[in-house]
């Protein structure tokens, strides 16, 4: 077995020290969704840290090399930024900017999560090492994806809320920013979808029948892939 320079073992610490740090604000974000209830913008918060830790915890120490690291910086700039002035919009109750800004905020994010996914793949099925920390960068790929689902369920409120059973969630009836206070609710309800539990959130609608369809769809792919490409590293080793 080839022996690991300092280099590569100290970045190695780095990077296994962030798939720890992302699946803590993974599950830190979906623990706190009944308080996001009451602090709305509070998972928008933990949705910028989550970004964050990605381009600032995981990506710089990646066992991938590439053009492909620039544009994770420059889409994680990016998602931050929006996800702010998204917040601020709704705080501000500037419903407009809100619907017009929707479109670029969900096209942001998808790219942002659908490279991390793709390089975090990559990188899993290279690492030397299967250890506590690798498995854990595997679960904290696999809820990104809810986490990705939820902010296209979100979008979609926003620009289609007739995909949306509203009686479901009926706790925010009277609050002041109804599309901001459901986002925990359909954040959780993407969870859901991806572990095929299932919600009632969604109605008959054609689109919130789609979205639920690719939400769990994309999770068992990535399981399925991940596995496929550790089993073939395997085989190659060993033949």
């Amino acid at each position: 077995m080839k022996r690991l320079t300092k280099q590569e073992s100290q970045r190695m610490r780095c990077r296994h020290r962030g798939y720890a740090w992302l699946l803590m604000i993974e599950a830190l974000l979906i623990a706190t969704l009944p308080l996001s209830l009451f602090f709305p913008t509070l998972l928008s918060i933990e949705l910028v840290v989550l970004a964050l830790v990605v381009i600032r915890g995981v990506a710089p120490y990646s066992l991938l090399r590439g053009a492909d690291r620039k544009l994770l910086y420059c889409l994680g700039s990016s998602v931050v930024f929006v996800e702010v002035a998204w917040n601020l919009s709704f705080l501000a109750q500037e419903i407009p900017l809100v619907r017009w800004s929707a479109p670029v905020r969900l096209i942001l994010w998808l790219f942002f999560i659908g490279l991390t996914e793709f390089r975090l793949v990559r990188a899993l099925s290279r690492e030397p090492f299967v250890t506590v920390r690798v498995v854990m960068g595997a679960v904290a790929g696999y809820l990104l994806i809810g986490v990705g689902g939820g902010i296209l369920l979100n979008s979609i409120w926003v620009l289609h809320p007739l995909a949306f059973d509203v009686e479901t969630m009926q706790s925010a009836l009277d609050h002041s920013n109804p599309s901001l206070y459901f986002a925990p609710a359909l954040m959780a309800s993407s969870f859901a979808m991806l572990t095929t539990v299932g919600t009632n959130v969604v109605t008959t609608d054609l689109v919130g029948r789609v979205s639920e369809v690719v939400i769990s769809l994309v999770g068992q792919l990535y399981i399925a892939l991940l596995i496929a490409l550790i089993l073939g590293r395997y085989h190659r080793r060993v033949s």
